[in-house]
């Protein structure tokens, strides 16, 4: 469970949500449209459970289930994960073609 100091809350939510907005709405890795209560959740680009912190930069709006397949990971690490699963998927389908 998030643990903010009273003082802090207003202004991480007020932050959130400028954020969602200044993003147009977007996933911050994938750029799918998000939808707050529905689609959207809020990510620690360095999971708790790696020494992230609440602090605003921490934080981003992502897809739900884009949150899902990050589980614990870094976003460096997920995002070169996902880089490495792409060229993957593009070389199996390059040797579908020959």
């Amino acid at each position: 469970p998030w643990r903010l100091q009273k003082s802090k809350i207003e202004e991480t939510i007020q932050g959130l949500i400028k954020k969602l907005k200044d993003g147009e709405y977007c996933c911050h890795y994938s750029g799918l449209k998000v939808t707050p209560g529905f689609s959207a959740s809020v990510d620690h680009r360095i999971p708790q459970s790696k020494g992230g912190t609440h602090d605003l930069t921490n934080l981003v709006w992502c897809h739900v289930q884009v949150n899902k397949l990050k589980n614990d990971m870094t976003e460096k690490q997920f995002i070169n994960r996902s880089a490495n699963i792409l060229v993957e998927l593009n070389y199996l389908d390059s040797r579908r073609q020959l």
